[in-house]
């Protein structure tokens, strides 16, 4: 009976050839990836820092002087407990220190994450741009936010505290509906500056997200001061 032999040679494979052109395709596609993955990076270094906001001095409420070496930029919601802390406890220490100073030009950005009442109190603080008292109305309005979320009412009552506010005025504007499309002009401004939450700072375009200490805060702008020329 014949058997089957088996070779006990061993057996060599033919190695594949690459062709040159094979080579100088694989080339391209490592050198697109490489570059896909380096135009990735600086745009995920860009998102994670903030970009310039796009401050419009005649659009938003700005404190301090307009030439200053450094822009902060202010997104903030009334019914954001966060944004109620920053704003009495570290707000203070920013506008002694560099708003007063004239090193900071604050802009604040009336945003509100989308419930009516709140958006009835960021309402009235845009009324008290027409009497100039935005910042004092905005200050009685985060000391007292319960009662500035029970209504119309209440926001009037408010802006009774504040000197030289007429409630009477702001109760003409907002039955005139006067700034109603404020609230949708900065909910796209946040939109496009990529806020997704509140607090939210921009500091000379760096972004800084949620109720930041003090110290935090003061490193990013003592840092954007050093950058800037001496006058």
């Amino acid at each position: 009976m014949s058997k089957s032999r088996v070779s006990t040679r061993p057996h060599h494979e033919a190695k594949p050839v690459i062709s040159p052109a094979t080579l100088i395709g694989i080339g391209v596609v490592l050198a697109i990836v490489i570059l896909g993955g380096l135009i990735f990076m600086s745009n995920s270094s860009g998102s994670a820092t903030g970009t310039s906001a796009k401050v419009d001095d005649g659009e938003f409420p700005v404190q301090g002087d307009p030439n200053a070496p450094v822009t902060m930029v202010d997104f903030s919601d009334y019914g954001c407990s966060h944004c109620q802390a920053y704003k009495l406890n570290t707000f203070p220490s920013i506008k002694k220190d560099y708003i007063d100073t004239g090193k900071v030009k604050y802009v604040v950005h009336p945003f509100y994450l989308g419930s009516p009442d709140i958006g009835k109190a960021t309402e009235a603080n845009w009324c008290a741009v027409e009497q100039q008292k935005f910042f004092e109305y905005r200050e009685v309005i985060y000391q007292n936010v319960e009662q500035a979320r029970s209504g119309q009412a209440g926001l009037l009552a408010l802006a009774g505290k504040v000197d030289g506010l007429d409630p009477a005025k702001i109760e003409a504007c907002l039955s005139a509906g006067t700034y109603v499309n404020k609230l949708e002009t900065a909910r796209m401004a946040a939109s496009r500056q990529g806020v997704t939450s509140t607090p939210t700072f921009f500091i000379n375009g760096q972004k800084i997200e949620g109720n930041q200490p003090y110290e935090t805060m003061k490193q990013v702008i003592d840092r954007e001061l050093a950058k800037a020329p001496s006058k």
